[in-house]
């Protein structure tokens, strides 16, 4: 517990390194106002199972709980402090989980700080409405490796959760499959089946499902974003394969594709046809799964790069570098070295930068207003609309409310 503990504060520093912005100067981001302080200001306890997006997001829903009775100036760095551990967390859980695979506590170290520090996540770092990515990472490895007994308690009361949490879940059903076919090898079943029932269930008891509004052409979409922005952004940075894709495209989708062709067989002939398989599959599954389902700003035929939304290959970038980190621990010292530069050094380089500033940043400026609201909205006064900018271009309304004869509030 004491390692874990060192890790984890270790991913702590790493993440804040990254968006030291979070601590000089925190502010609501897009959702992370606008939908879930404000739902959990009108809705209370009963916006834990308020859907959003589409399916439901049970432990982020308790964040804005956990923060209600703090000052609004306040809650801003409430949110981001909770939201940074347990992305730290989640890194180093993963790290935790590789043990039956990766002998060495230090590859262990560097695996989880791999992932706090070199992986696209601008938009994910801190935000509490994409927690979900970060949630998913220990439960997808828990899923696809085996892992030590001791944790087995953690994961299947972890797995639910997370399911309940985000719609990730439902591409642990093969592994779920693969593990009760084959009940003999290493590994948990319950972990899998857990987190893809409550993955599917989230999304069948959403009151209002999103739509289905596939993206233009997104079998191809989804194949040529992937190269640029898991093949090249992987270990360029984020910067570097947009730059690629804006002056080289064609150059840039074939190195792409050719990175993911190295790695991928690079896994297959150090940990097995399987272990590429399943790599192949997370790789490819979830921004497909997306893109047929939603249609992606930036996701036309001009566009394929997607260079607005870290979130969405957030999965298969963190799959890409941990199975190629864990086939490197059994590559000879020299090709180790190798195999850890070319997949961390240049993106650990790009991905610690000055932050672009934001628009509508004044939330300090604004909160003693929401104060006001808030506390008359507690006293049972009558309050008046309050609309307040939030960062990028959003707009936080807080509705005029009061309590009917009955005691039950009305919002108009």
């Amino acid at each position: 517990m004491v390692r874990f503990i060192g890790l984890w504060l270790a991913c702590i520093v790493v993440l804040v390194l990254r968006r030291p912005d979070l601590v000089a100067h925190p502010e609501f981001l897009a959702e992370d106002g606008v939908i879930f302080f404000r739902e959990q200001l009108l809705l209370g306890i009963t916006s834990l199972w308020q859907p959003y997006a589409g399916y439901h997001h049970l432990l982020a829903r308790l964040v804005p709980l956990a923060g209600a009775g703090l000052p609004a100036v306040a809650i801003p760095a409430f949110y981001a402090a909770v939201v940074v551990a347990l992305e730290a967390a989640c890194c180093a859980a993963v790290g935790a989980l590789l043990e039956e695979v990766v002998a060495r506590e230090s590859m262990r170290w560097l695996i989880a700080l791999a992932l706090a520090a070199c992986i696209p996540a601008d938009d994910v770092i801190g935000s509490l409405s994409n927690l979900q990515w970060y949630l998913a990472l220990p439960l997808l490895t828990a899923s696809v490796v085996p892992f030590p007994r001791r944790f087995v308690r953690a994961a299947r009361v972890a797995a639910p959760l997370v399911g309940l949490t985000t719609p990730q879940g439902i591409f642990a059903l093969p592994f779920a499959a693969w593990r009760w076919i084959r009940r003999g090898e290493r590994g948990d079943a319950w972990t899998p089946t857990l987190y893809a029932a409550a993955s599917v269930l989230n999304v069948v008891t959403t009151r209002d499902p999103a739509g289905l509004h596939p993206t233009p052409g997104w079998p191809l979409a989804a194949a040529i974003s992937t190269c640029y922005r898991v093949g090249d952004a992987l270990w360029l940075g984020r910067s570097g394969a947009e730059t690629i894709a804006a002056h080289w495209s064609a150059e840039g989708a074939v190195l792409g594709a050719v990175t993911i062709a190295a790695l991928s067989t690079l896994v297959a002939r150090v940990l097995g046809p399987r272990a590429a398989l399943a790599l192949l599959f997370v790789l490819f599954a979830p921004i497909a799964l997306t893109m047929n389902a939603r249609d992606l700003e930036g996701a036309s035929l001009a566009h394929y790069a997607l260079f607005g939304g870290d979130r969405y290959f957030f999965t298969a970038c963190a799959a890409l570098l941990v199975a190629t980190l864990v086939a490197a621990t059994r590559l000879p010292l020299p090709a180790r070295v190798i195999v850890l530069v070319l997949a961390c050094a240049t993106s650990l380089f790009a991905n610690f930068r000055e932050p672009q500033p934001l628009e509508n940043d004044d939330w300090p400026g604004w909160a003693p207003q929401v104060d006001r609201w808030r506390a008359d909205l507690g006293a049972g006064r009558p309050t008046a609309q309050l609309s307040v900018p939030i960062p990028p271009r959003w707009q936080l309304v807080l509705p005029a409310c009061r309590r009917t004869a009955g005691g039950t509030l009305s919002c108009g």
